[in-house]
């Protein structure tokens, strides 16, 4: 973690008002270090004990509703759902939570009669006591298959009784396509903008006397805007950045909204205050505060701190985001498995960061990492630990290239003074073995029980482990029509075979190259270089399928034979998961097989939920590894090492364990699944009944992941060195004998920098 000075909320503001945008290092757009001092948010989860049980019953959880108040009240809304059998979702019941101290405490009420059995996403909470709810009542035009806005349908209820209240807007001259934001502020006012066909308009009423108060157009669509006291913050992105009064709507002045833009929020993902500050969570999951004319962000909370940043599965919107008063901060963590996941942090300025401090390096973020940290520390709060992600890149900040990183880590490594724990995803990790730079972790693996050889293939000659993965990925080639082709020769000819017209392997070219890659990486490239005649097989294999497929072919089409596929998330209970591009490809197009990288067991769950929906047969479906160069290929992943020289390395070899613990292997975090056994044991059998009712044994994948015995860990610099040139020679521009000899040159001349 880093230390920082954080200052009081009000000091801040009254320091950003002061400078009015100069100084902080507002002026290039930097961040001001607040490094120094002692004091710190401390972290509380607050959501209400008996959320958990009603989830737990659930198959699918809404909670799009939470309401704070300046005085320290939160309210909330929960609605559970179970699958009826034909389908659709029942509405178990609908909790409103309420609490009077910050969420030490909840009181719940169970809302019945408002839109029952519908889903909640509006919700207004009265300071009389009044719970509300509205929605858009649209026409359907049978001729033209489009619903255009009608009215805003009211729904008040108090004391048990309840009010339902039209309130018609239509107009037939700018029919109303759709809404974009909505909500009820000061117990009067109902804020909405509304999307026509030439643009956006916001709609201001009081709902004590349906009277239409003010409105605002723009010509874009886009019409994001916010709520701070009696003003409203309006912004289409473009010409409209306006503050207008929220009564009577008159204008108040024009907004600066571009340093808002450079730090990567509008006015629909921060929350504002009446003085012009705004917080919001940045790109690294940072709690920031910004001020509408400035260029400058100043962050509150460091997200390698506290534990929301590894819950979070994407940015909060304003309404998962709160400052009270008296500067208590709210972040609701949204992931993919709990719509909610409530912290809060008060200051307290006697606490203290840990007396040992651990230094965790990596090329990229890890969310398994976080999580790891994050556990470690509620056992090992004497320790401070400080994750450094690497800033490199031709977008990156520093401008370093990863050669640079790597040659600086190198140094520091070989003079002993590297960090305490090294994920080395991407780096040649056989060259700090050899040299002795790394501590040998064979305790942490004597007595576990690993998935297949995932962990054990990493046993060096001398019977140590110096470098332990801790999740891994698997090639799998999908087929709906038994088992499919078992070499890269013989996909290249099915492929081929096929011919455009009848893809019976749906991919891009990405994907396609990526994929076949784990799955023969470890028989392409070692130590000593590259195997020329595997590397002239596989770039054979690889030729014929794109030259099949035309990706390089002169035509408007990117594909011939198979279209770009949105990826997109579906649901099974009260699980929502990412499906891959290439697996979701595979689903869209009428092709027997298709490949995919396996990171997580119920991908493939959500792939045969959707296969009836595109009509693909599951009588015959079988997952095998994807074709390759070498039998058994994994990716290791998130790999992780202790080095020699640390200062730490009892608190370093604790933490690796804490990586390889149940409590952090048991949960899929998008980067790879567990190597613990009993964790995979878990997830096989949570998944093994959603399998079998689409006739499907989970057992088959077992066996597969059970199978792995030989790692795909190779060097980003490696992978480069060879990919860099694999679209070269399938476009033509390169022969396979010139792309060979160009591999072996490079290569060569990597490893002799080395």
């Amino acid at each position: 973690m880093k230390r920082k000075k954080i200052l009081s909320l009000p000091l801040i503001l009254a320091l950003l008002l002061t400078l009015g945008g100069c100084g902080l290092g507002s002026a290039d757009g930097s961040t001001t270090d607040l490094s120094g001092g002692t004091g710190r948010y401390v972290e509380t989860n607050v959501t209400p004990e008996s959320y958990a049980t009603y989830a737990a019953d659930a198959d699918y959880i809404n909670c799009e509703v939470l309401q704070f108040g300046a005085d320290g009240t939160v309210d909330l809304v929960a609605g559970f759902y179970t699958w009826a059998s034909e389908g659709s979702l029942n509405a178990d019941r609908t909790i409103w939570y309420h609490s009077e101290d910050k969420g030490d405490t909840w009181t719940e009420q169970e809302l019945t009669g408002i839109r029952d059995g519908d889903f909640v996403y509006y919700w207004y909470f009265g300071t009389d006591g009044a719970a509300y709810s509205w929605e858009f009542v649209t026409d359907y035009d049978e001729d033209t298959d489009s619903s255009t806005v009608k009215s805003v349908r009211l729904y008040r209820q108090q004391d048990g009784a309840e009010t339902v209240t039209d309130y018609d807007f239509c107009d037939p001259d700018k029919p109303i396509n759709g809404w974009m934001q909505c909500g009820i502020y000061q117990d009067n006012y109902l804020l909405f903008s509304l999307q026509t066909e030439v643009g956006n308009t916001l709609y201001a009423m009081d709902i004590t006397t349906g009277e239409f108060l003010w409105s605002v157009e723009s010509d874009y669509y886009d019409l994001d805007f916010a709520v701070a006291g009696d003003t409203v913050y309006v912004s289409d992105g473009a010409e409209l950045n306006n503050s207008y009064n929220l009564s009577d709507g008159a204008l108040l002045e024009e907004l600066d909204v571009s340093g808002m833009s450079e730090n990567g929020c509008d006015l629909s993902s921060c929350r504002m205050t009446e003085q012009g500050s705004y917080y919001f969570l940045d790109e690294d999951l940072n709690f920031c505060m910004g001020i509408l004319g400035a260029n400058l962000k100043e962050i509150v909370l460091d997200a390698t701190d506290y534990r929301y940043s590894s819950e979070l599965n994407f940015l909060a919107g304003s309404d998962d985001i709160y400052v009270t008063e008296d500067n208590t901060i709210f972040i609701n963590a949204r992931n993919e498995d709990a719509p909610l996941s409530l912290y809060r942090y008060d200051y307290d300025a006697e606490a203290t960061y840990g007396t040992t401090t651990l230094t965790i390096w990596a090329l990229e973020d890890s969310a398994t990492i976080r999580q790891a940290i994050y556990a470690f520390q509620e056992t090992h709060p004497e320790v401070e630990v400080s994750f450094q992600v690497q800033d490199y890149g031709e977008y990156s900040e520093s401008g370093k290239t990863l050669n640079d990183v790597l040659t600086t880590l190198n140094t520091q490594m070989l003079a002993g003074n590297g960090p305490d724990v090294l994920v080395l995803d991407g780096v040649d990790y056989e060259n700090y073995i050899s040299r002795g730079v790394l501590e040998d972790l064979r305790d942490l693996v004597e007595g576990t029980d690993f998935v297949g050889e995932t962990v054990s293939a990493f046993q060096w000659e001398d019977g140590g482990y110096y470098v332990l993965p801790t999740r891994f990925t698997v090639p799998l080639l999908l087929s709906s029509q038994g088992e499919g082709p078992d070499s890269l020769e013989a996909l290249a000819d099915a492929v081929a075979q096929a011919g455009a017209d009848d893809p019976c392997l749906a991919t891009t070219f990405y994907d396609l190259t990526w994929n076949l890659w784990y799955t023969s990486a470890a028989g392409l490239v070692n130590s000593d270089g590259v195997d020329t005649d595997a590397l002239r097989t596989w770039l054979t294999a690889l030729k014929t399928i794109s030259d099949t497929y035309g990706y390089f072919a002169e035509t408007d089409e990117t594909l011939t034979g198979v279209e770009e596929v949105i990826p997109g998330t579906f649901s099974y209970g009260n699980l929502n998961t990412y499906v891959e591009d290439d697996a979701y490809t595979w689903l869209e197009q009428d092709s027997p097989w298709g490949l995919t990288t396996l990171d997580a067991v119920e991908d493939l769950i959500m792939a045969l939920s959707t296969c009836e929906r595109y009509g693909k047969a599951l009588s015959d479906f079988t997952v095998t590894q994807a074709p390759g160069l070498v039998d058994g290929a994994y990716t290791p992943e998130v790999l992780l090492a202790v080095s020699a020289g640390s200062s730490a390395t009892e608190a370093a070899k604790e933490f690796v364990g804490c990586v390889l613990s149940m409590e952090v292997q048991q949960y899929t975090y998008g980067d790879g699944l567990p190597v613990l056994q009993e964790a995979m044991d878990k997830q096989l059998d949570y998944f093994a009944d959603p399998a079998a009712e689409y006739g499907w044994d989970i057992e088959e994948l077992r066996a597969v992941l059970d199978s792995r015995t030989t790692p795909a860990a190779v060097s980003e610099l490696v992978a480069e060195t060879v990919l860099d040139l694999v679209e070269p020679y399938c476009s033509g521009e390169l022969t396979l004998e010139e792309m060979v000899a160009q591999v072996e040159d490079d290569l060569a001349l990597m490893l002799a920098e080395q």
